[in-house]
Protein backbone atom coordinates (compact mmCIF):
# COMPACT_ATOMS: atom_id res chain seq x y z
CA UNK A 1 0.00 0.00 0.00
CA UNK A 2 1.54 3.30 -1.05
CA UNK A 3 1.96 6.25 1.56
CA UNK A 4 3.11 9.41 1.54
CA UNK A 5 5.46 11.45 4.00
CA UNK A 6 7.07 15.04 4.00
CA UNK A 7 11.42 15.05 4.01
CA UNK A 8 14.19 16.54 3.99
CA UNK A 9 17.31 15.71 2.52
CA UNK A 10 21.44 16.96 3.63
CA UNK A 11 20.41 20.58 2.01
CA UNK A 12 17.09 21.14 4.11
CA UNK A 13 15.31 20.42 1.01
CA UNK A 14 11.72 19.76 1.95
CA UNK A 15 9.48 17.38 -0.23
CA UNK A 16 6.57 14.73 -0.22
CA UNK A 17 7.39 11.16 -1.26
CA UNK A 18 5.90 8.14 -1.57
CA UNK A 19 6.89 5.06 -0.28
CA UNK A 20 5.58 1.39 -0.02
CA UNK A 21 4.82 -1.12 2.86
CA UNK A 22 5.71 -0.27 6.21
CA UNK A 23 7.71 -2.90 8.46
CA UNK A 24 4.97 -5.55 10.41
CA UNK A 25 7.24 -7.02 12.76
CA UNK A 26 9.59 -4.73 15.15
CA UNK A 27 13.56 -5.65 14.58
CA UNK A 28 13.81 -5.50 18.16
CA UNK A 29 11.25 -7.65 19.94
CA UNK A 30 9.73 -9.24 16.81
CA UNK A 31 6.77 -8.51 17.69
CA UNK A 32 3.64 -8.33 14.81
CA UNK A 33 2.44 -4.70 14.78
CA UNK A 34 1.52 -1.97 12.64
CA UNK A 35 4.08 0.24 14.00
CA UNK A 36 3.85 4.27 15.11
CA UNK A 37 5.45 6.44 12.35
CA UNK A 38 7.08 9.53 12.46
CA UNK A 39 6.21 11.84 10.50
CA UNK A 40 9.47 13.28 8.85
CA UNK A 41 11.61 11.13 6.63
CA UNK A 42 15.57 11.72 5.62
CA UNK A 43 17.12 11.00 2.15
CA UNK A 44 20.73 10.00 2.72
CA UNK A 45 23.41 10.46 0.54
CA UNK A 46 22.55 7.23 -1.20
CA UNK A 47 19.22 8.74 -1.97
CA UNK A 48 17.45 6.33 0.30
CA UNK A 49 14.87 7.14 2.24
CA UNK A 50 14.84 6.73 6.21
CA UNK A 51 11.86 6.55 8.32
CA UNK A 52 11.92 6.45 12.05
CA UNK A 53 9.25 3.99 13.84
CA UNK A 54 8.42 3.28 17.42
CA UNK A 55 7.44 -0.42 18.27
CA UNK A 56 3.82 -0.51 19.76
CA UNK A 57 4.28 -3.65 21.79
CA UNK A 58 3.89 -2.35 25.47
CA UNK A 59 7.10 -4.14 26.84
CA UNK A 60 9.00 -2.65 23.73
CA UNK A 61 8.45 0.38 23.35
CA UNK A 62 11.42 0.95 21.16
CA UNK A 63 12.74 3.25 18.01
CA UNK A 64 13.90 1.98 14.58
CA UNK A 65 14.48 2.74 10.75
CA UNK A 66 13.34 1.80 8.12
CA UNK A 67 15.02 2.40 5.16
CA UNK A 68 13.12 2.41 1.42
CA UNK A 69 15.58 2.28 -1.83
CA UNK A 70 14.24 4.58 -4.79
CA UNK A 71 12.28 2.65 -7.11
CA UNK A 72 12.66 3.79 -10.56
CA UNK A 73 9.99 2.37 -12.74
CA UNK A 74 6.69 -0.32 -11.16
CA UNK A 75 5.67 -3.03 -14.69
CA UNK A 76 2.41 -2.07 -15.69
CA UNK A 77 1.66 0.97 -13.48
CA UNK A 78 0.60 4.24 -15.37
CA UNK A 79 1.80 6.85 -13.09
CA UNK A 80 5.07 7.05 -11.79
CA UNK A 81 6.42 9.63 -9.74
CA UNK A 82 10.34 10.11 -9.32
CA UNK A 83 9.95 10.44 -5.46
CA UNK A 84 8.69 6.54 -4.51
CA UNK A 85 10.19 4.38 -2.26
CA UNK A 86 10.36 0.64 -1.48
CA UNK A 87 10.69 -0.62 2.38
CA UNK A 88 14.34 -2.83 1.45
CA UNK A 89 15.80 -3.42 5.65
CA UNK A 90 14.80 -2.35 9.35
CA UNK A 91 17.56 -1.47 11.86
CA UNK A 92 18.64 -1.92 14.79
CA UNK A 93 17.73 -5.24 14.37
CA UNK A 94 18.02 -7.88 17.57
CA UNK A 95 18.49 -11.80 16.84
CA UNK A 96 15.67 -14.03 16.83
CA UNK A 97 15.39 -16.54 19.87
CA UNK A 98 15.20 -19.71 18.26
CA UNK A 99 13.04 -23.12 19.40
CA UNK A 100 16.02 -25.77 19.98
CA UNK A 101 15.02 -28.67 22.23
CA UNK A 102 16.65 -28.32 25.62
CA UNK A 103 18.00 -32.23 24.46
CA UNK A 104 20.39 -30.77 21.54
CA UNK A 105 20.95 -27.84 23.98
CA UNK A 106 22.24 -30.05 26.69
CA UNK A 107 24.30 -32.34 23.80
CA UNK A 108 25.95 -29.67 21.87
CA UNK A 109 25.95 -25.71 23.64
CA UNK A 110 27.97 -24.95 20.84
CA UNK A 111 25.76 -25.60 18.61
CA UNK A 112 23.14 -23.61 19.96
CA UNK A 113 25.22 -21.05 20.03
CA UNK A 114 26.82 -21.31 16.12
CA UNK A 115 23.35 -22.21 15.05
CA UNK A 116 21.52 -18.84 16.67
CA UNK A 117 24.36 -16.81 15.59
CA UNK A 118 23.80 -18.24 12.43
CA UNK A 119 20.52 -16.96 12.52
CA UNK A 120 21.38 -13.45 13.58
CA UNK A 121 24.00 -12.85 10.31
CA UNK A 122 21.01 -14.12 8.35
CA UNK A 123 18.49 -11.78 9.20
CA UNK A 124 21.68 -8.76 8.70
CA UNK A 125 21.35 -9.84 5.20
CA UNK A 126 25.11 -11.52 4.99
CA UNK A 127 23.89 -14.54 3.29
CA UNK A 128 27.75 -15.48 2.32
CA UNK A 129 28.12 -16.34 5.93
CA UNK A 130 24.83 -17.94 6.86
CA UNK A 131 25.97 -21.28 4.90
CA UNK A 132 29.28 -21.72 6.86
CA UNK A 133 27.65 -20.63 9.76
CA UNK A 134 25.35 -23.06 9.34
CA UNK A 135 28.28 -25.89 8.44
CA UNK A 136 30.11 -25.18 11.51
CA UNK A 137 26.83 -25.77 13.56
CA UNK A 138 26.32 -28.93 12.24
CA UNK A 139 29.86 -30.30 12.44
CA UNK A 140 29.83 -29.30 16.07
CA UNK A 141 26.05 -31.42 16.51
CA UNK A 142 27.10 -34.09 14.61
CA UNK A 143 30.89 -34.67 16.70
CA UNK A 144 29.35 -33.79 20.31
CA UNK A 145 26.06 -36.20 18.87
CA UNK A 146 29.15 -38.78 18.51
CA UNK A 147 30.96 -38.10 21.80
CA UNK A 148 28.07 -38.48 23.45
CA UNK A 149 27.01 -42.17 22.33
CA UNK A 150 30.47 -43.05 21.92
CA UNK A 151 32.80 -41.25 24.78
CA UNK A 152 35.73 -43.53 24.53
CA UNK A 153 36.28 -42.26 20.38
CA UNK A 154 36.27 -38.48 21.86
CA UNK A 155 40.24 -38.00 20.54
CA UNK A 156 39.40 -39.63 17.50
CA UNK A 157 36.22 -37.82 16.79
CA UNK A 158 37.47 -34.61 17.29
CA UNK A 159 39.82 -35.01 14.83
CA UNK A 160 37.43 -36.70 12.25
CA UNK A 161 36.48 -34.14 9.07
CA UNK A 162 32.68 -33.77 9.41
CA UNK A 163 32.57 -36.79 6.25
CA UNK A 164 34.82 -38.95 8.48
CA UNK A 165 32.75 -38.68 11.58
CA UNK A 166 29.63 -39.50 10.05
CA UNK A 167 31.18 -42.17 7.76
CA UNK A 168 33.17 -44.40 11.15
CA UNK A 169 30.55 -43.12 13.74
CA UNK A 170 26.72 -42.71 12.77
CA UNK A 171 25.29 -46.00 12.40
CA UNK A 172 22.37 -44.41 10.08
CA UNK A 173 22.65 -45.61 6.85
CA UNK A 174 19.85 -42.73 5.84
CA UNK A 175 22.01 -40.49 7.73
CA UNK A 176 24.97 -41.09 6.11
CA UNK A 177 23.55 -41.58 2.53
CA UNK A 178 22.07 -37.81 3.43
CA UNK A 179 26.02 -36.54 4.04
CA UNK A 180 27.28 -38.40 0.83
CA UNK A 181 24.98 -35.91 -1.00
Amino acid sequence: MESKISTEDLQGKQKEVNYFSEPDVCPICHFKLKPKRFEIGVINNSNNLQIMFQCTNQECLNLFIGSYDKIMKIPGRKYYSSAEYILADVNPKSPVELDISEEIKSISPKFTEIYTESYYIDSLNVSNLFGLGLRKALEFLIKDFCIAKKPEKKVSIIKSSLSQCINNFIDDKKIRLCAER
